[in-house]
Parts: C-alpha cells; structure tokens; sequence
C-alpha cells in the first residue's frame, strides 16, 4: 500500500472513530442538561420548602391543619403545582416541611430514564435561646393623645407576638419601665432593703436632714409614700445614678431615696411656687425642728391639711408615672400596665434607661433576670417623644422638684456636697402665733437669730441660705444647660447598659432636634437600632420589626 493510500485509511478510520465516539457525548451531554433542569427544579423547591417552613412558624401557632394549609399556598405560589407528597411536622424548636417534585427528561429517556424525583426539606426554627426584655416607655404629658395611644397598641401588639406560641411563652419574660419625670418602684418596696428607710443618706441641701427617715415625715403627714425614687448621688468617681450598682447598706449612696417632694410657700407676685400643701410648710409642718442653729434635730407630730391631691400638690407631687413592673411571664399584667399608662410630668430619660438596666440585671434592687453569663439575651426598647428637661420656676429653688432635688441644689449634674444644712424656702414656723387674727404675724428672728425681710405678704419666708457655689436665681444656669448634663447621664446609663452586653433599641417620636437625634443614635446598640419616627401611626410597623429581629428564626435544610 502505496503511502498515500495508507493516509487516506487512516483518515478515514479517524473519521469514523468521531462518528462512534459522537453518540456517547451527545448523550452525556443530554444527560448533563436533564440533571442539570433537575437541580434547577430542586433548588427552586427547596428556597418554596423555606419559605413555607418560615410562615408556619411565624403564623401557624403549632397548629397541624393551618399549618398545612400555610404550606400548601407557599408552595403553590412560589414553585407551583408541581410538587408531591407535601408534609409538615414539628418538633420542640420548630418545623420541618418536606415535599418532592418529578422532573420529566429528555435525551437521557434514550438511555431509558422517563424522569428524576428530587426531593427536600427545609426546617425553620427558633434558636433555644431566652429573652429578657424591658420595656422603657416615656410617658410624660407631651404623650397625651395619639401618640399614647399608639404606642400602647403597639407595645401589646409585641407582647402578644412575642408570646404566640407555646415555645416562646416557655422563654420570654417582659418588664414595664414607665418613666416621665421619676421612676417609681412601687409602694410596696418601702420596707425593701435598698430602700434607704432609715435617712441614711446625706441628700445635699435638703429639708430632712441625714438620720431622719422621710417615712415617719410621710406619717406625720398622714400620707402614704406613692413608691417614686430619687437619682442616687454620685460622687468622686462613682456613677451610681446611671449604673446598676448594688445597693449596699455600707455604702449609704448606693441606696435609693424615696421621694418626699418639700412644701413650699404660697405664690407671690416676686416668686411663684406650685407645692404649696401645708397650712404651716415649716421644718416643724413636716415634724422635724431645728433647735435654733444647733443641728439637732427630732421629729414632732403635727396636725396639718394638704390642699390637693397627693400627685398634685404634697409630699408625692410629680408621681404620678405607672410602678415599675419586673421582669415576669405574667403577660396579662404586663398588658394591663400598658393600658392603665396615662400622660403626665416632663422627661427624665436617664432616670428609665438606667432602671431598665436595674431591672435586667439578675441582682437588687430587682433581682428576676438571669446571670449575664447565662443563655438569655436581654433586650431595652427606650421611646420618647422630648428632650430631658426638668421644669423650670421662677422663684429661689429654680425649679419644680425633679428626681435631682430642685436645680438650684446643684445635683442636676452630678456634684454632690457633704453640708447636712438644710436649705430653701419655707414659711417661718418662727412666728408670734399669738397675733390677733387678721392682723399680720410678727417675726421674732429667723433661725439664725436675725431678722430679715418678709418675702410673702402677709406670713413672712424663711429662706435658708445654700453655700456659695450654688447659684442665686439671677446666676440660674439655662435649660439648655440642665438638659446637656441629663444627656450625659443618660448617655452613661445607657453605655453601662450595653457593656453588660443588653441588646439596645431606642425609638424617638415626633422629635425633630439634632440633641435628641445624637443622642438615641448613640445610645442605640447600632445604627440599625435606631428607629426615627415621624408620625406616631408608624409605631405598629416599628414594633413589629423590632419583635422580628428579636424572634430571628433559623433555617437547616
């Protein structure tokens, strides 16, 4: 065979090798492209298989036949209706929905394969992890109407969310904080060991001296303690105000005062008071008397009238914000504290963040959380709708009373002085009582022995001096100025918050100012923990949002 005759066979062979070899490819080819439609199919039913896992948790209740149907409609609108045996079950934590689907081929029926089942199964699931949450709510006056309103509609709306269903019941406890002007822990913690019940604590410039207990003035008044707390002083480097401190009967600071608002004079046209509430407001109408200037001091029974309701004028003035409700699975009551919130007082924001840290905290003064280290995450809801402010007065106190003492007593930002001399205005129980009616009471002298100029027409005022640091009406530092020292607080209460690892959302209402803005931006755990809410409709979306990130479920397929 000539060369030339032997190349033409061999390409001749060559080419008919390809030819044999051609059909095996193309089928493998084909067989490529069959079980790739096959993976295809699969993936699109296992991300409806989710899905339909994802919304009979989140809707079913644990219900077999809702849950069925919830599946079978996720299916449908999102595969379609070629799937088989549809199944869902349910374990502890969550559920599984299996299902299959049938794939008809096409080159690969050569081979004698008609179609390919692929079959899958998604499980949704809450994680077995327990929560805690406290819900900080302002419900101070500027809160009246719809914004109450909605905020309330909302907050239940959450804990009924968050309490749907049988496994989330067993792991969900909740706490109310109301706050507007103070916080209040409730009466029926005056006999509480972190309740400073004794006048252990040496509150500057006030009218009850250290070592007088304010629950014998509120008997010697014939009044009951509403359960409001004072912020606790803080001195050197200490931060008890805003932090979760345990109270420690050693360390006298570290308890909580309660409030014993002091009467104050009646109005005149030179200083206007509005706790006017004893017939004498003296040191003795509250049954404690100086001894001239001797500081010896004892407790008198008195007899006296209060001219109005106990929030609104007397020892409770201000009180008037909702009792602390700690951390319980008792969701009724929680919905029922909600409901009863009402609107009144100004903004203390520092005063609920650090009580909502106080009432995660698994230690006094409220002790039903779990230890940090525990499997529980702890979670703060702060809304408010201002800025901090105390209400400011034009008379010597410079303001109504706050959780701070009065303004002019300095402990608005933080400072703390060791004086047990009482301070502040008060009528004179230093009168000749024996003047004949209709005629003015003469003053003898003062408590420093001197007379001085009647400040009240016709009863004379006694005004004890405060020390030299503390500002005179005409030096009064300006809101702005109380209101940036509250900021810090706050601030400080809610970064001892987050460094215990709680878990923060804060939501501002209807505020527009830059101070608040900065403010519950960094309070926030993040950025995507701040909620700015315009229009007080929104609550419900915002609420619903935050209880489904809180409720994350997770999906094993």
């Amino acid at each position: 065979m000539s060369a030339a005759s032997f190349i033409r066979s061999k390409r001749g062979n060559i080419a008919t090798a390809s030819a044999l070899l051609a059909v095996p490819l193309i089928f493998a080819m084909g067989a490529g492209i069959d079980l790739s439609r096959v993976w295809t199919e699969r993936s699109k039913l296992q991300t409806a298989v989710d899905g339909a896992a994802l919304a009979v948790m989140k809707n079913a209740a644990f219900k077999q036949a809702e849950a069925e149907r919830l599946a079978a409609r996720m299916l449908t609108t999102n595969f379609g209706s070629n799937y088989q045996t549809l199944a869902v079950t349910f374990s502890e934590f969550g559920a599984t929905v299996t299902a299959r689907t049938k794939v008809d081929l096409t080159l690969a029926k050569v081979l004698g394969f008609e179609s390919l089942d692929a079959g899958v199964a998604g499980t949704a699931e809450y994680p077995p992890t327990k929560y805690e949450i406290a819900l900080v709510l302002d419900t101070t006056g500027s809160m009246a109407g719809s914004k109450l309103a909605e905020m309330k509609k909302a907050a239940k709306s959450m804990v009924r969310e968050l309490t749907e269903t049988e496994i989330l019941r067993r792991r969900v406890k909740f706490s109310l904080v109301p706050f507007s002007s103070f916080v209040n822990v409730g009466a029926d913690k005056a006999s509480a060991d972190w309740i400073d019940g004794e006048g252990a604590v040496n509150v500057p410039y006030s009218i009850i001296p250290a070592g007088v207990s304010r629950f014998d003035v509120f008997r010697n008044l014939d009044q009951t303690w509403n359960g409001c707390v004072e912020t606790r002083l803080e001195t050197g480097d200490s931060s008890y105000g805003s932090d979760d401190t345990p109270p420690d009967a050693k360390d006298p600071n570290t308890l909580f005062v309660p409030l014993l608002v002091p009467p104050e004079p009646a109005s005149t046209r030179g200083a206007r008071y509005n706790n006017s509430y004893l017939t004498n407001p003296s040191l003795s109408g509250l049954g404690v008397n100086i001894d001239d200037v001797v500081t010896r001091y004892v407790l008198a029974p008195i007899k006296t009238l209060l001219t109005g309701p106990s929030t609104a004028k007397g020892p409770n003035a201000g009180c008037d914000v909702r009792p602390i409700r700690a951390l319980t699975q008792d969701y009724a009551a929680i919905t029922r504290d909600i409901d009863a919130l009402k609107a009144a007082g100004n903004t203390n924001i520092a005063e609920g963040v650090a009580w909502g840290n106080r009432v995660l905290s698994p230690g006094e003064p409220f002790a039903e959380g779990q230890s940090f280290d525990a499997d529980v995450e702890k979670i703060m809801i702060v809304l408010t709708d201002g800025d901090n402010t105390v209400a400011s007065a034009d008379n010597p106190n410079l303001s109504a009373y706050s959780s701070f003492g009065y303004v002019a007593d300095g402990r608005w930002n933080g400072s703390v002085a060791t004086t047990s001399e009482p301070t502040g205005c008060y009528l004179s129980d230093d009168v000749d009582d024996t003047s004949k009616p209709g005629k003015k009471p003469k003053v003898k002298h003062d408590k420093h022995g001197k007379k001085h100029k009647d400040l009240t027409d016709p009863t004379p005022v006694n005004c004890l001096p405060r020390p030299a640091d503390v500002p005179k009406p005409k030096d009064a530092p300006k809101a702005a100025t109380v209101a940036a020292a509250m900021d810090g607080m706050t601030s400080r209460a809610c970064d001892a918050a987050k460094e215990k690892g709680v878990e923060l959302f804060t939501i501002r209402l209807e505020v527009d100012t830059a101070t608040s803005s900065a403010l519950l931006k960094g309070c926030a755990s993040d950025g995507s923990h701040y909620y700015d809410v315009s229009d007080a409709a929104q609550l419900q979306a915002i609420f619903d949002d935050i209880a489904n990130r809180i409720k994350t479920l997770r999906i094993s397929s």
